[in-house]
């Protein structure tokens, strides 16, 4: 997984946040992630997560990123992106 943004905030996180999300969303079925980043938390919460659809969203500048760490970490079960190529993106503030 060459030349994927990384986050290491995110890889020290994704694991206590896992945790309060399988409590908070267990009979949710969609998740707009506000502020997706690098998008490594979309590839580790959802196959953690299969009931749910996963939409990341971002400013523009990190859709690629996003699209990048989809691309290579594809989902072996569940859904993970309501738009298989595409992030929502956030307006300017």
């Amino acid at each position: 997984m060459h030349n994927l943004p990384f986050s290491q905030a995110c890889e020290n996180n994704q694991s206590p946040i896992l945790g309060v999300l399988q409590r908070v969303f267990a009979r949710s079925t969609r998740v707009l992630e506000i502020g997706s980043g690098t998008g490594q938390h979309a590839v580790y919460f959802a196959p953690a997560l299969p009931y749910l659809v996963w939409q990341p969203s971002d400013l523009p500048e990190h859709h690629a990123g996003i699209n990048a760490w989809r691309q290579a970490c594809p989902p072996t079960t569940g859904c993970w992106f309501l738009k298989e190529q595409h992030c929502f993106e956030l307006p300017a503030i």
